[in-house]
């Protein structure tokens, strides 16, 4: 409500119209949308137990992550990747292999729609099965309290 009354406020008023007062309402404005979109999907997460990323968000992070600087690596060489070992426990390794092959070798994601859509496939049956699994979980869980 105070993020609100104080754009408001730098809005109707145009001395405050300098940098200063545009960059607190441009913060006030992002504290606004974070707690309006981030929080309530946290709040999902730990709820309800539904720790599914859905396969349009994964493929944005997936796309437009970029890779450490080999300078600046906080793991070492022979630790495991954190990501491959979800993906490997999904049973879609080698889909996604195959997806970051085509992706070094054009350098553009329409150019791998095929690699793409197994993937997808593979990662929706995935998400099937799990949402299968926690909601047997949740009235297991349920039933016995």
């Amino acid at each position: 409500m105070c993020n609100v009354f104080l754009i408001a406020i730098i809005f109707y008023d145009h001395r405050l119209h300098v940098p200063e007062f545009m960059a607190v309402a441009n913060l006030a404005l992002v504290d606004i949308i974070l707690i309006t979109s981030l929080v309530p999907g946290m709040i999902k997460t730990y709820i309800v137990l539904d720790n599914v990323v859905p396969f349009k968000l994964c493929l944005v992070q997936m796309m437009t992550s970029t890779p450490p600087s080999p300078h600046n690596r906080s793991r070492s060489e022979d630790e495991d990747d954190p990501v491959d070992g979800m993906i490997s426990r999904t049973g879609c390794a080698e889909l996604h292999y195959a997806l970051q092959e085509c992706m070094a070798e054009h350098q553009d994601w329409r150019k791998c729609q095929t690699e793409v859509q197994k993937f997808k496939e593979c990662m929706t049956t995935y998400q099937n099965t799990r949402k299968v699994q926690l909601l047997k979980q949740r009235t297991s869980a349920t039933q016995s309290a």
